[in-house]
């Protein structure tokens, strides 16, 4: 059985991508374009969280940081996304229990996501 995941990316070809990538591994995957899905993260209880650091005006960090302090939603992981140089440091900073680097291929994403299939 696959995980429940949550992917927020504001570029759609990179979401779709993703999207069909996961959905094809036998996960469900629920996507948004913005953070504004992060206030209903407590009820849906994703097992992980892929999540872009540049979104339109808003940072994936500000976030992840935020999901990260309340104790409802500290517990799920959460992997930042981007092409921007130093994302290592900017996911650390922000409490995020990994990073990936765009542009990633589908063996990347896959082993990604197969570690916190092992977790769960």
């Amino acid at each position: 059985m696959g995980l429940k995941i949550v992917v927020i990316e504001d570029d759609a070809e990179i979401l779709y991508i993703v999207y069909l990538l996961l959905t094809e591994e036998g996960h469900e995957v629920i996507h948004a374009s913005d953070l504004e899905i992060t206030k209903d993260i407590v009820t849906l209880q994703p097992d992980l969280i892929l999540l872009d650091e540049l979104l339109g005006n808003e940072k994936g960090s500000d976030a992840c940081k935020m999901l990260k302090a309340k104790k409802e939603t500290s517990h799920i992981p959460i992997v930042m996304m981007s092409a921007l140089l130093g994302i290592e440091s900017k996911a650390a900073e922000a409490g995020a229990d990994g990073y990936l680097r765009k542009p990633f291929d589908r063996d990347e994403l896959n082993e990604l996501v197969n570690r916190w299939q092992k977790i769960q």
